[in-house]
C-alpha cells in the first residue's frame, strides 16, 4: 500500500464501494489504478479481491476472479499472498484440489509461516498430518479460532486427548485473532479463516 495521500483516498473509496455493494465501480477503480499507479501489483490484488467478494455475479466469481489472481501471480511470482489466494480460489471456486494444493505449496515455499496457507492446507490434509500445519498457524495467530478448533479436533481424532482438551479450553478462553491487514478482505477473513466474527 502506498503512503501517498491519493492512494489512501483511493483505498478508502474502494472500501466504501465494496461495503455498499458497488462492485462494478470498485472494479473500474482497480482497473484504472493498475494502469496508472506505480504499485500496480497492489491494485491487481485489490481487483482480484473485489471479483472474489462479488460472489453473486457468476462471471466475476467463477471466471474473472481466478483469471485476476493468475495475472497477479504472473506479475509478482514471489508474492506468497498471491499464490495463497490463487490456490484458495482454485479450491473454493473451481473445486480443483490438486491445483489448489500446488499453489498453497508455492505460497509456503515462499513463506513457510503463512497462516492462511497453513490453515487451508491443514483442512485439505486432515488428521495427524494437519497438526503441524495448524501449530504453525498458531505461532503467528495464537487466537485463530478456526485453527484452534480444527487442531483440537485433529488431536482428538489422533488420540491426543489431553492436548485436544487443552486446545478446546484455549479456544473458549482466548480472545480471537482479528485480521486487520487485508483491507477489503478483512471481513471475509474474520468470518471464514479466523472465525473472529462468529459467535463463540
Amino acid at each position: 500500500m502506498s503512503n501517498t495521500t491519493s492512494k489512501s483516498e483511493d483505498q478508502r473509496l474502494l472500501e466504501t464501494l465494496v461495503n455498499e455493494g458497488h462492485y462494478d465501480d470498485a472494479v473500474r477503480l482497480c482497473q484504472a489504478r493498475t494502469k496508472t499507479d506505480p504499485q500496480r501489483h497492489f491494485w491487481e490484488m485489490q481487483l482480484a479481491y473485489v471479483l472474489f467478494l462479488n460472489e453473486h455475479d457468476d462471471e466475476a466469481y467463477y471466471l474473472q476472479c481466478p483469471q485476476a489472481f493468475e495475472v497477479a501471480v504472473q506479475h509478482a511470482p514471489a508474492d506468497s499472498d498471491a499464490h495463497f489466494w490463487l490456490g484458495y480460489v482454485k479450491l473454493l471456486v473451481h473445486h480443483d484440489t490438486a491445483a489448489g494444493r500446488e499453489e498453497l505449496a508455492r505460497a509456503l515455499a515462499l513463506d513457510g509461516t503463512h497462516p492462511y496457507a497453513n490453515l487451508v492446507l491443514a483442512g485439505i490434509q486432515g488428521g495427524a498430518s494437519a497438526i503441524p500445519l495448524l501449530r504453525q498457524v498458531l505461532i503467528r495467530q495464537p487466537g485463530n479460532h478456526r485453527a484452534l478448533r480444527e487442531l483440537a479436533q485433529n488431536l482428538a481424532e489422533s488420540g491426543y486427548t489431553s492436548e485436544s482438551q487443552a486446545m478446546s479450553e484455549r479456544l473458549r478462553n482466548h480472545h480471537p485473532y482479528v485480521e486487520h491487514g487485508y483491507g477489503i478482505m478483512n471481513g471475509y477473513i474474520n468470518e471464514v479463516l479466523t472465525e473472529a466474527s462468529r459467535p463463540s
